[in-house]
Formats: C-alpha cells, structure tokens, sequence
C-alpha cells in the first residue's frame, strides 16, 4: 500500500512510520522540515512521566494512556486493516487511578503540578474495546513494562547529565 504520512518526525509519527515500512508499505511522510529523524527510529527520552505526578493529589482520578509504540501500532493497525472504518479510541484495556498508576512508580519528591492546574471533576476513561473487538489490536508493550521503560529512561538522562 502506497501511505503519505503528514508530520510523521516528532513523537509517534516516527514509529507509525517505522512499523508501515516493516510491513511493506510504501511510505511518503511530508513535513514542514523542522525536525528530522531516521527510520526506524530509537526509543526517544520524551516524557518524564510528570503528567502522572502532576495528578498525584487527585489518587482517584482516572486518565487513560497509552505507550508511544502501542498507540503507533494502533494508528498502523487502524489504517491499514481492511476491515476498519470509523474513528477508534486508543489507550490501555483498564485504565488504573492516579493512585493505583502511582503505586508502581518510583516516589518522586517534587509535588509537581499540571501546568494550567488541570480539571478532574471527570474521568479522562476511553472505552478502547471497539478496536480490540473489531481489528483484534493488542498492546505490543503492556502498560506496566511501558511506564518502566519510561522510568528507565529518564533515569538514564539524570545520570547522563549529572556525570557530563
């Protein structure tokens, strides 16, 4: 299949891009030329899970996520397989509490904040079956290993800064 990807060289258009070519596609990514990247492309040290701190003072709230490589995975699923139409939500099968997100992460010091102060008087809770049921998407990383890459990573950068 012959795919034009628009942006495709920042967060997950570079593994959106990568995952079409290792399945064959022919792929055209076109960009404003800002940013540039190899294919396939490394993991990229782009989050430091601050957004899941920043709610730790709201332990009930829930907000579903999704691992950069699952949600490229979905996008190539969703976009290539014939059987798809219509718009699908994305995101873990179960989405955890802050709290319960929390209790398998490193305790982090700072009480960091969402910029903006956030709102939580909802649940930011996708319903992410209809892609599961009608496509048969499945995580390629589970949500757990995913956060301790993320983890593993951001401690790497500390490390890193702090010797150079």
């Amino acid at each position: 299949m012959n795919v034009l990807v628009v942006g495709g060289t920042r967060f997950i258009g570079p593994r959106v891009v990568g995952r079409l070519v290792a399945l064959g596609h022919r792929v055209a990514v076109f960009h404003r030329g800002e940013h540039r990247c190899a294919l396939p492309t490394p993991v990229r040290d782009n989050a430091d899970l601050a957004t899941v701190y920043g709610a730790r003072s709201h332990p009930a709230w829930r907000w579903t996520h999704g691992h950069v490589d699952n949600v490229a995975s979905a996008i190539v699923l969703a976009s290539t397989h014939e059987d798809a139409h219509g718009v699908y939500n994305v995101g873990e099968q179960y989405t955890p509490t802050v709290a319960e997100r929390l209790a398998y992460l490193p305790v982090r010091a700072a009480a960091s904040v969402l910029p903006g102060g956030g709102r939580f008087d909802q649940n930011i809770d996708y319903d992410t079956s209809r892609i599961r049921r009608e496509l048969g998407y499945q995580e390629v990383i589970p949500e757990r290993e995913g956060m301790a890459m993320v983890v593993r990573q951001f401690l790497e950068k500390i490390r890193r800064a702090s010797t150079s």
